[in-house]
């Protein structure tokens, strides 16, 4: 699958929400966001019903096991993602970059009202601060 809509958004002063200017090609937009990680638990969608999975089933690989939560404009986010994405070296606080995939035509379960989307890769960009330098003898 190729996908031939890219946008990036680095700057965290950047209002707005993650479903803000899409641009789709074939069905597909693609972005990168720089997001604070909060956690990452069970993939709501394994509870759907089974003709819901179908329809995601057709357009990727393998349905997520797993969902990431993460602030990005000081918005909490919990999005579906892909089962190669490697998760171990992420601490809660440390700002990631995401690449983001949304589908123009299937929407998210949850009230439908959002496009459904799948973080395809993480990266670390900013680790977060230990708590050795955060709280110092000079600055308790």
């Amino acid at each position: 699958m190729t996908f031939l809509c890219f946008t990036s958004i680095y700057a965290q002063c950047e209002k707005g929400s993650l479903y803000d200017n899409l641009f789709f090609t074939n069905g597909i937009c693609e972005k990168d966001f720089i997001v604070e990680f909060l956690s990452f638990g069970k993939n709501p969608l394994i509870n759907v019903q089974n003709e819901v999975k179908n329809e995601f089933k057709g357009k990727i690989k393998r349905l997520p096991n797993s969902s990431v939560a993460f602030l990005y404009n000081g918005t909490r986010y919990y999005i579906s993602v892909d089962n190669k994405c490697d998760l171990s070296k992420i601490s809660k606080g440390d700002s990631i970059r995401v690449k983001i995939v949304f589908f123009e035509d299937i929407r998210q379960p949850h009230k439908y009202e959002n496009y459904f989307a799948l973080i395809k890769k993480i990266t670390l960009y900013s680790p977060a601060p230990a708590l050795e330098d955060i709280y110092t003898k000079e600055n308790p």
